[in-house]
């Protein structure tokens, strides 16, 4: 279950450009977040299917869900975003529908970026995820995200993602994306995340990792396609209660954007 939540939860990012860009810039499909906006009065919805599968101690389960969200600039440099994930679930055997979490949050560019320097982007809000065994949901946490892109070259460009989805957890992105031209792109991606033990000691150990690639086309300048998947890498320091803890996902996607300017 941890994998399939912190897995669906990382479907809320990656590249774009300037704040209001001539093509449609979106934070899908793989983890990374962008530090740019969407621009002033532009709508843009962001969405896609997720097929999970999750293998541990010779039981598999598969789920099927998706995640959408909803982003509207309010200044040139700010927007406000609101979504969530949802997937199959089962409730006291019964299997059900619904909701995995939702998040509210605010998105600002900080820095647009210029040469060598980076564009700098914050996004700061509050996620509600459900309760393992699925009774209701846990209390609302804080979350941040600090986002670094840099464009290396005309083609080529690095963001990274320092990301802190609760009180107990810290988790990273790095990320390369490769645009062949205006309309095709990829992306491969590192993302580790941390949790905090409740120990004597309080440390901060290496719970997950992903390995993630994606591509995307833009079918016109405000309509995109993407697919990726998503790799578990490594399970982490503490596997006692997991066994041999595999999984990956798989997802495609769609973004459309609406200028109301």
């Amino acid at each position: 279950m941890r994998f399939i939540l912190s897995s669906i939860f990382i479907f809320t990012a990656i590249c774009s450009s300037a704040q209001y860009s001539e093509w449609i810039t979106t934070d899908r499909p793989c983890a990374t977040m962008s530090p740019q906006s969407t621009g002033k009065k532009v709508l843009q919805i962001q969405t896609g299917y997720v097929h999970s599968v999750l293998e541990s101690m010779g039981a598999k389960s598969i789920s099927n869900g998706g995640n959408t969200r909803i982003r509207y600039g309010i200044l040139e440099r700010l927007d406000f975003n609101f979504g969530g994930a949802y997937s199959g679930y089962k409730n006291n055997g019964k299997s059900e529908f619904g909701l995995v979490n939702y998040q509210f949050n605010l998105r600002y560019l900080v820095f647009k970026g210029k040469g060598a320097l980076p564009a700098i982007g914050i996004e700061a809000g509050a996620v509600r995820s459900r309760m393992e065994d699925f009774s209701g949901f846990e209390n609302f946490e804080a979350r941040a995200v600090l986002s670094l892109s840099s464009a290396v070259t005309d083609h080529f460009s690095i963001s990274a993602n320092a990301i802190v989805p609760d009180r107990n957890d810290l988790d990273f992105t790095i990320n390369a994306g490769y645009a062949f031209n205006d309309r095709l792109g990829v992306l491969l991606e590192y993302y580790p995340n941390f949790v905090r033990r409740r120990t004597v000691e309080n440390t901060l150990n290496f719970d997950l990792s992903y390995i993630n690639a994606g591509a995307y086309y833009n079918i016109s300048r405000n309509f995109q396609l993407d697919i990726a998947g998503f790799w578990l890498n490594d399970a982490g320091d503490d596997v006692a209660n997991q066994g041999d803890l595999k999984g990956f996902q798989f997802q495609f996607g769609l973004t459309y954007r609406a200028d109301w300017r």
